[in-house]
């Protein structure tokens, strides 16, 4: 279930991908925090509404820490990871480590990378020229591209439309 103020753009998406969207009011989401085991925030103003509207309820609090930079307030940032929360997953070891500078405990800090599916087989010469062109990319352009068939073009390039 994603949690979200009614009306906002991650409802809208959320709700056209098929996802249980609950939106919700402040009053809203502090009642049903207290029918929750685990908060999960993805971003510092996120683990800051977690925080207050988790206040008095027995719920886990996590947040997943995506940034590196060094923070221009490193006393707040440490206070802020390390009560306002149970636990910090960093993203990265550049992440860690800028978590672990700013004084946030080592034991508060769980590293788990963001996940890429590697495919089963990478893709061979004519699969490649297709994409190149799909999206109207020259041999020296760096690309990475997800593609999900069809074949919108017309040239057996086998992208989507839409």
């Amino acid at each position: 279930m994603i949690s979200t103020p009614g009306g906002s753009d991650l409802a809208r998406r959320a709700h056209q991908q098929g996802f249980a969207v609950a939106e919700m009011s402040w009053a809203d989401l502090r009642a049903r925090v207290k029918r929750v085991n685990v908060l999960h925030a993805h971003t510092g103003r996120a683990q800051n509404i977690a925080w207050f509207a988790s206040l008095g309820a027995a719920v886990t609090r996590i947040v997943t820490r995506h940034v590196a930079f060094k923070p221009n307030y490193p006393l707040i940032h440490r206070l802020k990871y390390a009560n306002t929360c149970d636990g910090v997953i960093a993203v990265s070891r550049a992440v860690e480590r800028a978590l672990l500078d700013a004084g946030v405990p080592a034991g508060r800090i769980a590293t788990i990378p963001t996940g890429v599916e590697i495919p089963a087989a990478v893709p061979d010469a004519e699969e490649r020229a297709r994409a190149r062109c799909a999206w109207n990319l020259a041999d020296e352009d760096f690309a990475v591209v997800f593609e999900d068939g069809g074949d919108c073009h017309g040239c057996g390039c086998g992208s989507a439309a839409g």
